[in-house]
């Protein structure tokens, strides 16, 4: 026996009304009677249905896509050890799908890499100050290396010039000594007789 038209309309009006409720979580913001007549549609028509599945996919895709950039988003400024304002903040405007509490630890551990990398940073720049500070002490210690050895090598220079000068004046004496022992030695020429 075929069902009544009465009846007919009962049972998609009830198959639209347990589908309206479905799209209503699926697609929020519409009007009772647009979920009803969407419904109505896509239990009706087969291109209207694979037409909603179609955009319900893209819309769930899409809203994947902002999940994992708004998750990126708030783990990276918690792990920067930002403060817990800015966290929440992120979290309110972006589709993070989790509370501020369950970032709370991620920004905790964020918190103790800044102070960590602070404390590196500075280990760093204090091991730089040492390495520069031994590094002047080194080349002040060559410096006053070489001035010494130059210091050496004209004292030396000097020692030598005043050998050289000693040894001349010695030349220079001894020959004197000897013109004058000649002169003592040469027989003294008899003064001239004079005639009477």
């Amino acid at each position: 026996m075929a069902p009544s038209p009465s009846s007919l309309f009962r049972s998609l009006q009830a198959s639209a009304f347990s589908s309206s409720i479905r799209l209503r979580a699926l697609l929020p913001g519409l009007s009772p009677m647009a979920y009803a007549l969407l419904a109505l549609g896509i239990s009706s028509y087969p291109f209207a249905a694979s037409f909603v599945a179609n955009h319900l996919r893209a819309r769930a895709k899409a809203k994947k896509t902002r999940v994992k950039a708004s998750i990126q988003i708030v783990h990276t400024l918690a792990n920067a050890g930002v403060s817990r304002k800015v966290v929440a903040y992120a979290v309110a405007v972006t589709d993070y799908p989790l509370s501020v509490r369950h970032v709370e630890s991620l920004r905790r551990i964020g918190e103790k890499n800044k102070a960590l990398r602070k404390f590196i940073a500075a280990r760093k720049q204090k091991d730089r100050q040492k390495l520069a500070e031994k590094r002047r002490r080194e080349a002040e210690d060559a410096e006053d290396r070489r001035m010494d050895e130059e210091r050496q090598k004209l004292e030396e220079e000097k020692r030598r010039l005043e050998r050289i000068v000693k040894h001349e004046r010695a030349v220079k004496l001894f020959g004197d000594v000897v013109n004058e022992l000649r002169q003592l030695q040469r027989p003294q020429s008899c003064p001239p007789r004079t005639r009477n």
